[in-house]
């Protein structure tokens, strides 16, 4: 699962087919950010019959990229009751929970359960952070973030590294971010694929607000997956900028409200 929009690279480029099945409905979302007719399509599943808790998951994000956070966490609820057992239900529930809505007593608990039974220690320790930084414990989520710095893989990833650089940038720490910012920028010198959303994010965190919007507009060309996040906290210093305004409202249409 990884961050906030990271596994969109591994699917985008898939084409919307006639009947609607989740794996129809995902391709709308990842390759044009049609949020309207995504949510559309996930409620024509979810009337049918024996709707997959993948749907839930999927839908329930929607619901939080448009500001609508009581409807995820019921549709969250909804999916965990289903399979009281599902350990993506359980996640999807903790970040809803945890999402603006300060510290979070069943989210913190929940997190607690997820940690012995995730099956990768990394993956969920990226989950956690990510969960552990909406709810406002900023301390807690930099510590997990450093250590997440030590495993190869994340660090190999130039999105996951640039993630962890513009969360650090957010807590304060802008050595820290603009050492990960030096780093990305080299590694793309060097030849290796570093995409404008890697770069994004620690532009965010450093407060580079042109660089930023620089590199959202590439991204929103290149149709990332983690556009949609453009309405959580993450992106909360570039409220009220026309460029960012335009560019959300390009992204969310209807939902561009908040």
């Amino acid at each position: 699962m990884g961050f906030p929009g990271e596994m969109g690279s591994s699917v985008a480029g898939a084409r919307v087919q006639a009947t609607v099945r989740l794996i129809d409905v995902l391709p709308t979302l990842l390759d044009y950010l049609d949020l309207e007719g995504a949510e559309k399509a996930f409620r024509r599943i979810l009337e049918g019959t024996d709707p997959p808790l993948g749907v839930y998951h999927w839908y329930s994000q929607i619901l939080a990229y448009t500001g609508r956070r009581r409807e995820s966490v019921s549709l969250a609820r909804e999916a965990l009751a289903l399979d009281s057992l599902d350990r993506r239900s359980k996640v999807v529930l903790a970040l809803h929970l945890a999402n603006h809505q300060g510290k979070n007593e069943e989210s913190l608990r929940l997190y607690e359960e997820l940690e012995s039974e995730w099956p990768d220690p990394v993956d969920f320790l990226q989950l956690k952070s990510v969960g552990y930084e909406a709810m406002g414990l900023v301390d807690e989520a930099v510590s997990m973030y450093r250590q997440l710095l030590q495993d190869p893989v994340v660090r190999g990833s130039p999105y996951s590294l640039g993630y962890i650089g513009g969360a650090l940038g957010r807590a304060g720490y802008k050595d820290e971010a603009a050492e990960i910012l030096n780093e990305l920028i080299e590694r793309r010198e060097a030849g290796e694929l570093v995409g404008p959303m890697d770069l994004a994010w620690v532009y965010i965190g450093l407060d580079q607000h042109e660089q930023a919007l620089d590199c959202l507009e590439q991204a929103y060309a290149e149709r990332h997956f983690a556009l949609p996040y453009m309405n959580s906290y993450m992106f909360e210093d570039l409220r009220g900028n026309p460029r960012f305004e335009e560019l959300r409202r390009s992204v969310f249409g209807k939902y561009a409200v908040g």
